[in-house]
């Protein structure tokens, strides 16, 4: 029949053919390269063992100077409030806040104008109330340097 276009594909099957099979080969060789980088076992390492076990030694030695740094720090500002001869006075008692829990205020005495750890030594340096000695709640540090504490009573 004259002028009707042919439903047939332009190129033969053996073009078909061995266009499949290049793309087969494509993705068993994508997937091959894919495997390689990506393990599919989650639990394989790429790191050799002493790499990961320098690494682990580092990171401890890291973390035990930086646990001696704190130690060392809180070593320090005890010292500097001893020092400084820091302590409490003005303690007044306030109404209950909750069953079994006073608020009481107090002022931190002896603090220097320009001491950088105000509010630390304020949380640091404990009072006595009725025989105990109770460490602040609550640190504020106003004009006044007043500083709060909620005493279980």
């Amino acid at each position: 029949m004259p002028g009707k276009a042919s439903r047939r594909p332009s190129g033969s099957i053996n073009q078909w053919i061995l266009l499949t099979v290049v793309a087969l080969m494509s993705a068993v060789a994508m997937a091959a390269i894919f495997a390689s980088v990506f393990p599919l076992d989650s639990c394989s390492d790429p790191l050799d063992p002493d790499v990961r076990n320098r690494i682990r030694k580092e990171w401890d030695d890291e973390r035990r100077r930086h646990d001696e740094e704190l130690k060392q720090r809180a070593e320090d500002e005890k010292f500097e409030r001893l020092r400084l001869n820091l302590f409490w006075g003005d303690l007044k008692a306030h109404t209950c806040s909750s069953y079994g829990t006073r608020t009481h205020t107090a002022r931190l005495l002896n603090v220097p104008a320009n001491y950088d750890h105000r509010i630390e030594a304020c949380m640091a340096t404990p009072i006595q109330i009725r025989g105990a000695k109770h460490n602040a709640t609550l640190c504020e540090d106003h004009v006044g340097a007043l500083y709060c504490f909620r005493i279980n009573s």
